[in-house]
Parts: C-alpha cells; structure tokens; sequence
C-alpha cells in the first residue's frame, strides 16, 4: 500500500500540472538529440529519442523484445530469445553473463547525449501485493556543462519477490556517461555497474501440482532448491578519444552593412502639390572581421580502451536436496561456494581515413589482455595426515591480438559497409570475421538492403575449462566453430512494411547438452528465419504486427518454434479540454503473442546456462494482455492486465521448463520527463 499509495499521488499531481496546460508541448529534438558511435567513422550516428505513447505498455525488457521470452517467471532472472537470430545477436564477452544479456547496460552500444535544457526521465511501475510484488524504476538524466561537453547517468532497478517459493529477484544496473565534442578532438565514455542476485529453486517439484485446490495458492507448491542462491556482477570501462589533424586558418570577412541615418527634411517639390516632404537617406560601408576556424585534413586517429570483469557466484549452504541426488560432487559435501571470474582489458589504435566526403575507410590494431579464474577440486594432506579435498585457485592468462579494417561509403542511391577482423596471435589465433552490408534506395520510400556475414572463431576458453563442486570439465578436441549468414531486406516507408530474409549455416555448433555440459555437433545446422513487421492506421484504430518464421535441420541439437507472433490492435483518441486548453491522449486495446510447441532449453542453476532437453515440450503458448495508455503532454502512464486469457480459463504455461509463467495480475506504471 506504501508505493501504491505514493504512485497515486504523483499521478494526481502529474494529471492537474499538464491538464492545465495551454498547449500541447512534445519533445523538440533541437532541445536534446541523442547519437550512437558510427563503427567506422567514431561519428554520430543520430538517433530518435522516444517519448511517443506506442507500445508504452511494453515498460519491461521482457515485454519490450514483443516475442515470448524463455525466462525463470519473474524479472531480473536468466533469459533466452527464442528466436535464433537475436540469439546470435545478444552475445556479450562472457558465456555466463549471455543470460543476463536481456537485462544488460552495454557499454559499447550507449547513446549520448546534446541537451540545451537538463533533461530527465522518471519510469516507475508496480504490480501485485506486498508478498509477490515486482516493481521496476528508471532514473535517467543528462545535461550540457557546456556547448561541447555532456554528461549524463542512466539507472535501473528492478525488485522481484516471485509467486513461487525462493524466487526472489534483484536487479542493479547504472551507467555513468558523458562526451565532448570539440573542433578537432572528441571523446566518448561510460562507466558500467551491472548487478544482479537471485534465489536459485530449480523450478517446481513436479508439474501436477497446478490446478490441485491445495495448492491455488502458488508459494505452496514445492520446489526442488531451498537454500541456494546466486549474484552475477559486472564493472566495465569504455572510452574513445579521436583527434582530426587540421590547423588554425585566420579568415578576413568582409561584410556590407547598411545603416540608417537621422531623417532631413528638404524640400522636394511634387509636381501636383508642391509639398514639402521628409525623405530618407541611407550610407553603405564594407565591415571587416576576422573568424578563426579549423581547417580538417581527411586523416583522424583514435584509441579505444574497453575493461570489463564479469563474475558469477553459486551458493548453497545445504547440499540434501534431492536435486543434488544425480549430481557430481566434487569439493564438498556439505555445502556448495562456486565462482568464475573474467578480466578483459582491450586496447585499440585506429587510423582513419575520409577519402571524399562519402567515403571512409578505417585501418585498426587490437590487444586484448583476458584473466580466467575459477577454482578446481585438489587433494591435499592435512595437519592430521588424512588425504583430503580442497579447493585449488585455478588461473589462466591470455593475449589476442588482432587486425580490423571497415570501408564505408555512399554513392547516390547505395549505401555500404565492408568490415572484417583477424587475430593473428594468442589463444584466439586464426579466428576471423566478415561483415558486408549494402542496401540500395528504389525511390524515397522503397529501400533493399543485403548482408553478408562469416564468422569463424575458437571456441571460448569456458567451453573447454571449467571445474566447481558439482561440474567439471576439460575439453581438448573442440574444432573451431564456423558461421555464414545471408540476409536480404525490404522496407516501405509509405506503407510501413519491414520484410527481412536470413538464412544461416552453422558448422561445428558449441551447445549444452542434456547433462549441462558443453559438447559440438561437428556437421552442419541450416536454420532458415522470415521476419514481417507491418504498422496500420485506419483513423483512430491501430494495429501492429510482427510475424517470424523459423526452422531449424536439427532440432535435436538446436531447438527452436517454427511460429512466433505479437499482435498489437488499439483505439486511440486525442481529448481536448477548452476550459484549459489542456490535452489527454489515451490508448485502448489488447496485445497478443503466441509461439508454436517446441522443446525449450531447460535452466541450470549450479551453472546458470540453458541447456537442451527433449523431455517436456512447450504447448502452442497464447497470450492476451489488455491495456490503456494515456499521455498528457511529458507524462505518461498504463494500465494494464497480464494473461487475460488464462484468468478467463484456466490454463498453465511454461516460459522454461519446469518454471510455469506468472498469474494473471493487474500492472500500472507511468513515465515522465522533465526539462529545466
């Protein structure tokens, strides 16, 4: 009742400050305009700052990916995309964070930021009662110190308590950032804090507890871990300094000014009247200045420096579970302190060349210095002569180095990018990648692009080490893992349609089998995938859909459905208040997803990976979710309800096996951005 209590109000305030508003006030990019790092150039790449009220509803980084999520149930717990694609795409630089990536501040995909005003924004929601309550909040700031510098600090919360025994959830991420922008140098940077800690249940005992009375309440139903829980943290450093060589040029400016001199009455005789008349006269005089400039040449070099440590811990203080029942044990017996930790640090130096002003070509040498640590079983003699175990600190060093190269250009109607890497020592020697994207403008509103990628890497160093109470392995026969991806696009800006094509060769795929343990399918996987995103408007009726089709050659290996859809369908209406020139604009409608059956990966708490199993599979999954949105000019807010469909009858799902989805709940949040 506390926070409920508190949101209440601020939505009371909100609704009486904007209601009496005397016009309708939006965000103006010329106000604050946001940018990423172009790869190539270390320019802007200019991006939208979103306060529009479409798919508002999507506040969580569950929802907002609009296709069903394999996750643990609750927010700020492991997840997966279902979709292939988007799981190739959310890889991060350590296996054991790839879970968390969901959830993730990267430091190398961070926007910034040019603010004429300070600018803030506040999102915050709420659902369920104290004892299964989940709340989420955003702060997010930035402001100009000056024309050139910015600095800014993004930061999320999410606080999950669970429906299920032992399923509480918290999530910490913040990120401190800021740029300058000066004539010649330019500097991009952020520090990073992602923090996340979990109670570890293992799923649910057994599957036909659901639907019994008994157990209608669900924090009566067993679960298969009592005591263990698990953290997982990251600290990362990200900083790109680039200097453009040029000179101070002093430029004479001559400029012709006309002044207006005092009015002389002289006589001017009009031939009809004769009247005397006050006339104007003007005098013109050349103004000299002199403006000082920098005069660029078309060659820029830059550095990067990019740290991060990730580090995952596993406890459990009571080993008598009957999940531990087919387990190894391998240190002790009595209870369980597993951890993993990895330290990269990486230097880049980039030479860059504008060969005209649409073309760019960019020359780099990479090093990275990485630091694996985690603790391996060993026997020992003790003060009492018994020969015993204990646990050994186990470290490994390694140094990459590699060579990169990006081409970028434009030329009319054709735009393209040709990039590629090459490690040519150290543990990820020989690994290689290629990148080329080309997409070409039929007219103004008709686009097509084609990509081309080829990756061949070394299999990370965690697939063939590792060891903690309860797993161990050491792998020696690993081939290098090969990937070839052909995509082909199509956009109408007119008709709002996104078409994309992506077929995908796998060879020598590195997965977690049945036992959670790593293992390679050393032939080949050919996975096919389709993705239609279509936007209608029909007057105040809206709909937005998103349509993927997948298949896979291997379902054994790599699992995934062939169908996944969100649909969302709304009535929107702007009103108008004449009494205080204030307006409300208001959302009603329904989103909808659905996946076709498959086997989902399952969940290994003692490691924190998704596995493969082929035991229990995932049904056809249909969820329904009403909604109102309503925005009054910065403020924001929703209303809405969660599983609709499954309250209306009862039914059960599975985002991962063993961890049913959350019941149906009612959920409300808001959002609101300020400008001082």
């Amino acid at each position: 009742m506390k926070y409920t209590s508190i949101l209440l109000t601020i939505i009371w305030v909100a609704i009486s400050l904007q209601l009496s508003g005397q016009e309708k006030d939006s965000l103006d990019y010329k106000v604050i305009y946001s940018w990423e790092l172009n790869s190539v150039t270390l320019n802007q790449d200019f991006v939208s700052v979103d306060t529009s009220l479409n798919l508002f509803q999507n506040y969580n980084s569950i929802l907002k990916n609009k296709e069903i999520v394999n996750y643990l149930g609750n927010l700020a717990t492991p997840a997966q995309y279902i979709t292939f694609i988007k799981r190739q795409k959310n890889k991060t630089d350590f296996i054991f964070s790839k879970p968390y990536a969901v959830y993730y501040h990267n430091p190398q995909n961070q926007k910034y930021y040019n603010t004429k005003r300070h600018y803030s924004l506040l999102n915050y929601t709420n659902v369920g009662p104290k004892i299964v309550s989940e709340q989420t909040l955003s702060v997010f700031h930035s402001q100009n110190v000056n024309k050139k510098l910015n600095v800014g600090v993004d930061y999320d919360m999410v606080s999950s308590e669970g429906r299920y025994l032992n399923q509480k959830a918290r999530q910490n991420n913040v990120t401190f950032f800021s740029n300058y922008i000066g004539k010649q140098y330019s500097v991009h940077g952020n520090f990073t804090l992602n923090r996340f800690a979990s109670q570890e249940n293992g799923g649910i005992d057994s599957l036909h507890y659901l639907g019994l009375d008994k157990y209608e309440n669900r924090r009566n139903i067993p679960v298969k871990l009592e005591d263990a829980s698990s953290k997982y943290y990251s600290t990362s450093l990200f900083l790109v300094n680039k200097y453009s060589f040029g000179k101070k040029i002093r430029e004479m400016v001559v400029t012709e000014k006309k002044t207006k001199k005092k009015r002389k009455k002289r006589k001017i005789e009009n031939q009809n009247s004769g009247n005397t008349i006050a006339a104007k006269t003007d005098s013109t005089y050349m103004d000299t200045t002199y403006n000082e400039h920098v005069e660029l040449t078309r060659f820029s070099v830059a550095h990067k420096l990019y740290y991060n440590r990730g580090v995952r811990k596993y406890y459990d203080e009571n080993l008598v579970d009957s999940f531990y029942n087919d387990k190894n044990i391998y240190i002790n017996p009595a209870r369980t302190h597993d951890r993993v930790d990895q330290r990269l640090f990486q230097n880049s130096l980039l030479l860059i060349y504008q060969a005209t002003n649409n073309i760019t070509c960019q020359f780099a040498i990479n090093n990275q210095q990485i630091q694996y640590r985690y603790w391996r079983p060993q026997h020992a003699i003790t003060e009492t002569k018994l020969d015993t175990i204990i646990s050994k600190e186990e470290l490994s060093n390694t140094a990459n180095t590699s060579v990169s190269s990006s081409f970028m250009g434009e030329y009319s109607k054709l735009k393209f990018v040709l990039s590629g890497q090459y490690y040519f020592s150290g543990y990820k020697k020989k690994s290689s990648d290629l990148n080329f994207t080309i997409k070409y403008n039929l007219n103004k509103n008709n686009q097509i692009s084609l990509n081309t990628y080829y990756n061949n890497a070394t299999p990370d160093f965690w697939h063939n080490n590792y060891a903690s109470n309860h797993f161990m392995w050491k792998n020696r026969d690993f081939k290098m893992q090969e990937n070839r991806d052909i995509a082909v696009g199509y956009e109408n800006k007119i008709t709002k349609t996104q078409i994309d094509i992506t077929y995908s060769q796998l060879t020598n795929y590195i997965y977690f089998n049945k036992q959670a343990l790593p293992d390679q399918f050393q032939k080949q996987i050919n996975i096919t995938t389709a993705n239609i995103i279509q936007n209608i408007k029909l007057g105040p009726v809206n709909s937005h859909t998103c349509f993927t089709y997948q298949t896979s050659t291997n379902d054994s290996i790599l699992s995934i459905p062939e169908f996944s859809v969100y649909q969302s369908l709304y009535f929107q209406h702007l009103l108008k208040f004449k009494s205080t020139k204030g307006w409300l604009l208001f959302q009603i409608g329904v989103d909808y997803r659905y996946n076709s059956k498959f086997f989902a990966d399952a969940y290994m708490p003692l490691t924190g990976v998704f596995y493969r199993q082929n035991q229990i599979q995932q049904e056809n999954v249909h969820r329904f979710d009403a909604f109102i949105n309503f925005g009054i000019k910065r403020a924001n807010f929703f209303l809405r309800y969660d599983y609709l469909n499954s309250a209306i009858k009862e039914k059960y799902y599975f985002s991962t096996p063993y961890y049913p989805v959350p019941q149906p709940a009612f959920k409300f949040g808001l959002s609101w951005a300020f400008y001082n």
